[in-house]
C-alpha cells in the first residue's frame, strides 16, 4: 500500500510537470504567432546583458528554437519579477514602520536629516523610497526648509517649502549671480549661511533691496581677496562674518558675535565696545585675525556686565585692543576665556578683571605653564586634562619670527592672582638664564601642594625648590609642597636617571628636615632597574610611585 501511494505521488508530480510543459509550449506557440511581418520586438536579455536589442519579425525564421524560447523565458521572468515586487510591497505594509502616522513619519524624517554631513540627505531623498513616504515628504514643508541656493533643485525646494520658514545655505562657493526666484522667498528666511567667492552675489542683496523680517542668524564667508560690505538687518541675533563688514554702529542685541579676517573694514575698539554695551544677552564672543583701526575711544564706557557670556576667544595682534576690551567687560566665573596676544608687546597692559572672578568663584586652583601659554583649570580637572570644559582661562602668545620677545614670566605675573593656586603643571616650560623668573613665580604661589612636570628641563626647578624663601626665614619656596610628579615620556626624559635622579634625591633629603615632600611619582621616566633603585634611595623619605617606561633610546 505505501508503495502504491509513492507511485501515485510520483505519477502526480510527473503529470504536473508534463502539464506545465504543455502550458508553456502553448504559450510559446501563441507568443511565436504574435510576431507578424514588419514588426519590431524589444526584449530584455539576461542580467549579464543589461541592454535592449531589437529583433525584426521576419528574422524570427532565422532564429533557432533555443533563441526564441530564450526570448519567451525572459518575458516570463519579467512578469515574475513584477509579481514578486507586488508581494514584497504587500509585506512592507505589515511592517511596524508602516503603522506609524504621517505626523510621526514626518518627525522621523526631520530627525534623520543631517545638514552638516558630507552626503546630502535633503527631503528630495525621501521621494525615492515608497509611495507613502513620497506623499509624506511632498506634504511636509519643513523637509524643504534648508534651501541650497547653488543646487539645481532650487526651484523644487522653494515650491515645496510652502509658507514655512527657510534657511539659505550654499554647499559650494558662489561664483554666479543668485537666482531672481529667491527674491520672493526673502520674507520667510530665518537663517543665511553662504560662502561667496565673488562680488557678483553681493549685488543680489544690494540691487533688490531685500527685506528679511524673520532673519535671526547671518553667517557669511568671503573667499575672495577683497573685503565686502553688506547691509544690516535689525532682527539678527547671531552674527558670524569672515571677510565681510557691516555698519558696525547699527549692530545690537546679539547673542553670538564672531568676526574673522578683517583688515581694512574691521571695527574699531569703540565699535566693539558699543556692540557689547547694546548686547547684554551675549553668550559667545570670538574675534580673530582682524586689524582694528587706531582710534580714540569717543565715549567713556563704564563696566559692561555680560552675565550670560560663556565663551570668549580673542586672537588679535594689537594688545591694546585686548587690554581695552578686557578692562571694560565683566566676565562671569563660569566662562571659558582664550586669549592670543602678540609676543612683541608686553602683556602687562592686559590688566583683566579675573581677580574678581577668582574671588567670587573660588574654583581656580590649577595653573598650567607651557612655552607659549598660561592656562587656568578648574578644580575638577584631572592631571594633564585637555578637555575644553576644564580650561577656564587660556592665554597664548604669538610665535615671532625672531625670538626677541621678553621672557614669558615677565608679563605673566601681572595677569592673575596666584596666591590661591594649589597645583602647578609645567609642560615644555623653561625659565631662561639662571631660573630667577621661576623662583619669582614660585614666590607668588605659597599654597602650592602639587607640582606636575612633563617634557621639561629640571635643573632650574630643583634649584628653585632647594633655596630658602626671601620672605620667610627658615622656610623654602612652596612650603606646603607635598607631591612631585614627573610624567609623559619624551626624548627629554631618556636621560632622567643619568642627569636628574641624583638631584631629585638630594632635593628630597634637603627638604625632609623642614618642609618634607610626601609623594614622588615617576611615570615612564625610568626603566625597571632604575625604578627599583629609586624605591631604595627615596623609600625612607617619601612614598614612591614608580611606573617603568619602555625606553628605546639611551643618551
Amino acid at each position: 500500500m505505501p508503495r502504491l501511494c509513492a507511485l501515485s505521488t510520483r505519477g502526480t508530480h510527473e503529470e504536473g510537470r508534463q502539464n506545465e510543459a504543455e502550458r508553456d509550449d502553448l504559450q510559446f506557440n501563441k507568443y511565436q504567432r504574435f510576431f507578424g511581418p514588419k514588426r519590431w520586438v524589444k526584449c530584455k536579455t539576461m542580467i549579464a546583458e543589461p541592454y535592449h536589442r531589437e529583433v525584426e519579425a521576419n528574422a524570427l525564421e532565422s532564429l533557432s528554437p533555443t533563441e526564441i524560447r530564450r526570448i519567451f523565458l525572459i518575458s516570463k521572468e519579467k512578469q515574475l519579477r513584477l509579481a514578486l515586487c507586488a508581494v514584497r510591497s504587500s509585506m512592507n505594509e505589515l511592517a511596524p514602520v508602516a503603522m506609524l502616522s504621517d505626523d510621526i513619519l514626518e518627525y522621523l524624517f526631520m530627525y534623520c536629516i543631517s545638514w552638516l554631513s558630507e552626503k546630502d540627505r535633503e527631503g528630495y531623498a525621501w521621494l525615492h523610497t515608497c509611495r507613502r513616504w513620497r506623499v509624506v515628504a511632498l506634504n511636509s514643508p519643513r523637509l524643504w526648509s534648508h534651501v541650497d541656493i547653488t543646487s539645481p533643485l532650487l526651484r523644487y525646494f522653494l515650491e515645496h517649502s510652502g509658507d514655512a520658514t527657510i534657511s539659505w545655505i550654499s554647499s559650494q562657493v558662489i561664483q554666479k549671480p543668485l537666482a531672481p526666484a529667491l527674491q520672493s522667498s526673502a520674507c520667510r528666511v530665518e537663517s543665511i549661511d553662504l560662502n561667496v567667492g565673488s562680488h557678483v552675489a553681493w549685488f543680489f542683496f544690494l540691487d533688490y533691496n531685500l527685506k528679511f523680517p524673520k532673519l535671526r542668524q547671518l553667517r557669511l564667508v568671503n573667499s575672495s581677496a577683497d573685503e565686502l560690505f553688506v547691509p544690516w538687518w535689525q532682527t539678527i541675533s547671531h552674527l558670524a562674518l569672515d571677510g565681510v563688514a557691516v555698519a558696525w554702529r547699527r549692530v545690537a542685541n546679539l547673542t553670538t558675535l564672531r568676526l574673522n579676517n578683517l583688515r581694512q573694514l574691521g571695527p574699531t575698539v569703540s565699535d566693539v565696545l558699543h556692540i557689547l554695551q547694546l548686547s547684554p544677552q551675549l553668550e559667545k564672543l570670538e574675534i580673530t585675525n582682524i586689524r582694528c583701526p587706531t582710534d580714540e575711544i569717543e565715549t567713556s564706557f563704564d563696566r559692561i556686565d555680560l552675565d550670560r557670556l560663556s565663551d570668549v576667544f580673542l586672537n588679535v595682534d594689537d594688545n591694546h585692543f585686548v587690554s581695552t576690551i578686557m578692562q571694560t567687560i565683566w566676565i562671569p566665573p563660569s566662562a571659558r576665556v582664550a586669549i592670543t596676544c602678540a609676543a612683541s608687546d608686553s602683556l602687562n597692559l592686559v590688566s583683566m578683571p579675573f581677580q574678581r572672578a577668582l574671588e567670587s568663584a573660588g574654583d581656580f586652583r590649577v595653573v598650567r605653564l607651557s612655552r607659549h601659554a598660561i592656562q587656568c583649570l578648574r578644580t575638577d580637572a584631572g592631571p594633564w586634562s585637555t578637555s575644553p570644559d576644564h580650561v577656564a582661562l587660556n592665554i597664548r602668545r604669538s610665535m615671532p619670527a625672531i625670538p626677541s620677545h621678553p621672557p614669558w614670566l615677565q608679563f605673566s605675573l601681572g595677569l592673575l592672582d596666584f596666591s590661591s593656586i594649589s597645583t602647578l603643571e609645567l609642560s615644555g616650560f623653561d625659565s631662561p638664564g639662571n631660573g630667577a623668573d621661576l623662583k619669582h613665580l614660585l614666590l607668588y604661589m605659597p599654597r602650592i601642594s602639587t607640582i606636575r612636570v612633563a617634557f621639561n628641563v629640571l635643573t632650574h626647578l630643583f634649584d628653585a625648590l632647594s633655596v630658602r624663601s626671601p620672605l620667610w626665614m627658615n622656610s623654602p619656596l612652596c612650603p606646603l609642597l607635598q607631591v612631585l610628579s614627573f610624567s609623559k615620556l619624551g626624548d627629554v626624559w631618556l636621560n632622567f636617571a643619568k642627569h636628574y635622579f641624583s638631584s631629585l634625591v638630594e632635593l628630597v633629603k634637603r627638604r625632609a628636615t623642614f618642609a618634607p615632600i610626601k609623594v614622588v611619582e615617576l611615570m615612564g621616566c625610568l626603566d625597571e632597574d632604575d625604578c627599583r633603585r629609586a624605591n631604595q634611595a627615596l623609600g625612607q623619605y617619601v612614598h614612591v610611585v614608580a611606573v617603568p617606561g619602555q625606553l628605546k633610546y639611551q643618551w
